[in-house]
């Protein structure tokens, strides 16, 4: 049995720094900031070194447990209508040593003469974009709310199947929770007469986060939201789904058009609705979903990429 085509959401989000005169940067000086993005604390420093500028995004999450995100970035500096040394390149955030943070920029993105004959009426943008593709071991501790393995099996008539690992499972109660587990299971579908079944393509932390949701658990945080809400609209989990745009209306520190954007993925009309009534959505969509067109420009500065 297949499962019925959607939107995918995609997490994104972008920092920069403008400056107004290019005559401000000098020795001591440093600009950026501190944002929080999909329960995740980072960082972006720009700064001058002799002649160099330097440009560098910091991931801050103080999870003690091993993790690693998984991202495709595009940085740079834009002036007016000409991109100078925008590049886009894939790279790992990941625990690091004690007081080390994981991170990712360049020693010399553009040097100072030549981003003063770049700038336009002596303006320029510090710009990082950034996808993220995957996030790993922020769910290690919920991973023990509940267990479906074979503690279980005597209450289970049925075994799900993901990534290798196996979830004891009760016909009849996904069948109350899920349409689609309706029909799989207790449909004429071959799967009904099967002990154990497959799924395929899914994340196997959220989907452990996600029956423990259905199973009443409170295992929703900022760093999974994203992962739940998917595989409950795959599935169709309508509890589920309610529980997260609850967690999202009352609880997470997402950005307004951060929540927006899901709201649209997974038509949650009442996160949508809050989040139209918010004032300052006009500047939050902005600052999270505006995307630079690169061009060629006529200067290119020396450019040397560093990683933590």
């Amino acid at each position: 049995m297949s499962v019925h085509n959607m939107s995918v959401f995609t997490k994104k989000f972008k920092m920069a720094h403008a400056i107004n005169d290019i005559g401000e940067i000098g020795l001591g000086k440093e600009y950026g900031g501190k944002e929080v993005h999909f329960g995740v604390l980072w960082q972006l420093r720009i700064y001058c070194v002799g002649n160099s500028i330097r440009m560098f995004m910091y991931c801050l999450e103080s999870n003690d447990s091993e993790w690693a995100i998984d991202t495709e970035i595009n940085f740079g500096v834009i002036s007016g209508n000409e991109t100078s040394l925008f590049l886009k390149c894939r790279r790992t955030f990941k625990k690091m040593g004690e007081n080390e943070h994981s991170s990712w920029g360049s020693y010399n993105i553009i040097d100072l003469e030549m981003l003063k004959r770049f700038a336009v009426d002596r303006k320029v943008e510090f710009i990082y974009e950034v996808n993220v593709l995957k996030m790993t071991g922020f769910e290690k501790e919920k991973l023990t709310l509940r267990k479906f393995d074979e503690s279980v099996e005597e209450f289970s008539d049925v075994v799900l199947i993901v990534e290798g690992m196996k979830f004891y499972q009760s016909k009849m109660f996904l069948s109350l929770q899920s349409t689609y587990f309706k029909s799989l299971l207790l449909g004429g579908f071959k799967e009904a007469k099967q002990s154990e079944i497959t799924l395929n393509d899914i994340n196997t932390e959220h989907f452990h986060s996600l029956l423990e949701l259905i199973h009443g658990e409170s295992s929703i945080s900022d760093t999974n939201i994203d992962g739940i809400l998917h595989l409950a609209d795959m599935y169709d989990f309508p509890t589920a789904i309610r529980r997260c745009e609850e967690f999202l209306l009352k609880d997470s520190k997402w950005l307004t058009a951060e929540k927006l954007e899901l709201a649209i993925t997974y038509n949650l009309e009442k996160l949508k609705s809050e989040c139209m009534s918010n004032s300052k959505l006009p500047e939050e969509t902005t600052s999270v979903h505006t995307t630079v067109e690169t061009k060629p420009t006529k200067r290119v500065g020396c450019f040397a990429c560093f990683r933590k």
